[in-house]
C-alpha cells in the first residue's frame, strides 16, 4: 500500500481511504495511534527515501513519441518499434505513460489507432520484466492508468452500441 501511495501521493490515498472505510484490512489508515499506522507511516518514508528522480523526455523525445503514437497501425513493425523506444526510455516512464494515457483516452481518436494504442500498452506492460533498467516502473504506472484506460474504450464501446440500436 505505502508504494502505491508514494506513486499516486495524497489524492491517490484518499481515495483508497473513501473506498475502504469499514474495511479491517484497511483500519490502520485511520486509526492513526495504531503501531500499524505507524509502522505504514515510517515505510512511505524509508520508501521515499530511496525513489530516485525521475528522469522526463526531452522535447525532441517526447515530440518524437507523439509522432509515433500519431502514426501507430495495426501492424506488428510499428508496434514492435513503439514498444522499443518505450523500453529504451523506461527511465521517463511516468511521462511515457501519461502521454500514452493520454493519447488512449481522447475521444476523437479513431478506433482502430486506439487498439493499435492498447496492444502497444499490453507489449510494453508484457516487457517491463525485461532486463532493462527501470523497465519496471511500467507496471506500477500503468496500474494507475488502466482504469482510466478501459473506461474510456467502455464509453467507446457504449457509443457504438448505441449508434448500432437507434432506429431512424
Amino acid at each position: 500500500m505505502a508504494l502505491y501511495v508514494l506513486d499516486g501521493g495524497c489524492a491517490f490515498e484518499q481515495a483508497i481511504m473513501e473506498r475502504v472505510r469499514g474495511n479491517p484490512l484497511f483500519s490502520f489508515l485511520f486509526e492513526l495511534g495504531s503501531k500499524e499506522h505507524t509502522y505504514y507511516v515510517w515505510r512511505l518514508y524509508s520508501f521515499a527515501q530511496r525513489v530516485e528522480a525521475e528522469r522526463t523526455l526531452t522535447d525532441a523525445q517526447r515530440d518524437e513519441f507523439e509522432d509515433i503514437l500519431r502514426a501507430l497501425t495495426l501492424e506488428r513493425i510499428q508496434i514492435k518499434e513503439a514498444m522499443g523506444f518505450a523500453l529504451d526510455n523506461a527511465d521517463a516512464a511516468g511521462e511515457i505513460v501519461e502521454v500514452l494515457t493520454e493519447s488512449l483516452t481522447l475521444k476523437e481518436i479513431p478506433i482502430p489507432t486506439k487498439v493499435a494504442r492498447l496492444m502497444l500498452v499490453s507489449d510494453i506492460l508484457h516487457n517491463s520484466s525485461a532486463p532493462v533498467k527501470n523497465a519496471s516502473a511500467y507496471r506500477t504506472k500503468f496500474e494507475v492508468n488502466l482504469p482510466d484506460i478501459l473506461e474510456s474504450f467502455n464509453d467507446l464501446y457504449r457509443s457504438i452500441t448505441g449508434r448500432m440500436t437507434v432506429r431512424p
